[in-house]
C-alpha cells in the first residue's frame, strides 16, 4: 500500500470522525504553487482531520456536503447521511492527484477542457471546494474533463486553479458528483420474505392481516373472501427484500394524501410499521420500527425520514381487497 494512501486510510478509517483537510504543522499550505511532477495539493493526506464543508458546483447549482457532530450529511436532503466509501475515495483521490503537464491558458480554449465556468448553464466542469468550520477555503479546484486509458495506464483530468486560467494535465481521478442522489447510501432495510410472520394492513374504511402459512402469506381476515391473486400475495411478502428509495427529505410529514400503513410483524418480535401516502405519481413512506436490539437500531436510522419509493409499491404496502382479488380468466381461455 502506498504511504500516502495509507495516511488517507488511517485518517478515514470511521467515517464519522472523518473531518477533511487542515495543514498543520510542517506541511506545505494548500496554496501552494502550483508544478508539473508535484501533488497538486502537497501534504494533504496527513491533515484530513478538520474540515467541516465540502461544496461542489456545477452548472451554477452548488451541492453542499457538511459535517454536524459526527455525521457527515448532504444539505439538500435535510443533511441525510453521506456514504462513507464514496466521501473517503473523493478525499483520498485528491491527495494523490499530480500534475503532469502545463497545457494553454488561454479562456478561450478553457471550455474544450471542460475546464469553463462551473456557474455557467451547460459547462463540463466543476469546481470543487473544501472549508473549515470558520468557512475558510482549505482547498479549491476546477475539475475538466477526465480521461479514462485502461489497462496500466493512470486516470487522466484537466484541472485549474480556480481564478486563474491556467490549465494543466493531471494523472488521478477525482469524482466530484453534483448530484445528490449519487452521494446516498438507497438502501431502506433488506428483511427476507420467509422472515415476515405476519402484516396488517389498514386503508380507509378497510382492514386487512394476512399470517404466514408454510411459504406464502395468507388472508385470514376478513373471513370467507374471494380468491386472491398468488403473485400479488407474494409481493406483500417482498416488499421489504432489498428495499430501496428513490429520493429522500427531512420528515416524518409525508407529501400527498394518506395511503394507508402496514405493520410488519417480524419472526424475531421486531415490528416495522410503514405510512405511506401517494402524491403526483410517486409514493412516499416513512418507516417506524420497535422490538428488541434490532428495532432500537433501525428506528434511529430511519426515524425522521420521508422516503420516496416506487408508485407500483403501493400495492405491495397498503393494497386494498379489490387490489388482491384473482382476475377471472376469460370465458374462451377456460373452455381450452
Amino acid at each position: 500500500m502506498r504511504p500516502q494512501t495509507a495516511l488517507v486510510l488511517a485518517a478515514l478509517a470511521v467515517v464519522a470522525l472523518l473531518g477533511g483537510w487542515y495543514l498543520g504543522p510542517g506541511s506545505e499550505p494548500a496554496t501552494a504553487a502550483f508544478a508539473e511532477g508535484r501533488l497538486a495539493f502537497p501534504g494533504l493526506a496527513a491533515g484530513l482531520q478538520h474540515a467541516a464543508r465540502v461544496e461542489i458546483t456545477h452548472r451554477g447549482k452548488t451541492l453542499t456536503i457538511e459535517k454536524h457532530g459526527p455525521v457527515w450529511g448532504v444539505a439538500e436532503r435535510g443533511d441525510y447521511p453521506v456514504r462513507g466509501d464514496k466521501l473517503r475515495r473523493l478525499l483520498e483521490s485528491l491527495t494523490e492527484l499530480r500534475l503532469t503537464t502545463r497545457l494553454t491558458n488561454d479562456p478561450a480554449q478553457l471550455p474544450q477542457l471542460g475546464l469553463g465556468d462551473p456557474h455557467a448553464a451547460g459547462t463540463d466542469s466543476a469546481l470543487l471546494r473544501v472549508l473549515d468550520a470558520a468557512g475558510k477555503p482549505i482547498a479549491a479546484l476546477v475539475l475538466g474533463h477526465q480521461k479514462y486509458v485502461g489497462g496500466d495506464q493512470p486516470e487522466t483530468i484537466y484541472v485549474r486553479r480556480p481564478g486563474t486560467n491556467q490549465a494543466w494535465v493531471a494523472t488521478g481521478g477525482v469524482a466530484a458528483d453534483a448530484d445528490a442522489g449519487q452521494w446516498l447510501d438507497h438502501d431502506i432495510v433488506d428483511i427476507a420474505p420467509d422472515a415476515i410472520k405476519s402484516v396488517s394492513v389498514t386503508t380507509a374504511g378497510e382492514h386487512l392481516q394476512f399470517t404466514r402459512h408454510g411459504d406464502t402469506l395468507a388472508l385470514t381476515e376478513p373471513a370467507n373472501a374471494p380468491p386472491l391473486d398468488a403473485d400479488k400475495l407474494g409481493d406483500i411478502s417482498r416488499a421489504l427484500d432489498h428495499l430501496r428509495f428513490a429520493d429522500v427529505q427531512m420528515g416524518p410529514t409525508l407529501p400527498g394524501a394518506p395511503a394507508g400503513q402496514a405493520a410488519f410483524t417480524l419472526n424475531d418480535g421486531m415490528v416495522l410499521t410503514v405510512t405511506v401516502n401517494t402524491a403526483k405519481n410517486a409514493l412516499w413512506a416513512n418507516f417506524a420500527a420497535s422490538g428488541g436490539e434490532r428495532g432500537a437500531a433501525l428506528q434511529k436510522r430511519l426515524h425522521g425520514w420521508a422516503y420516496k419509493l416506487d408508485p407500483w409499491q403501493r400495492d405491495a404496502f397498503v393494497p386494498t381487497l379489490a387490489d388482491l382479488k384473482a382476475e377471472k380468466k376469460a370465458a374462451s381461455a377456460a373452455a381450452q
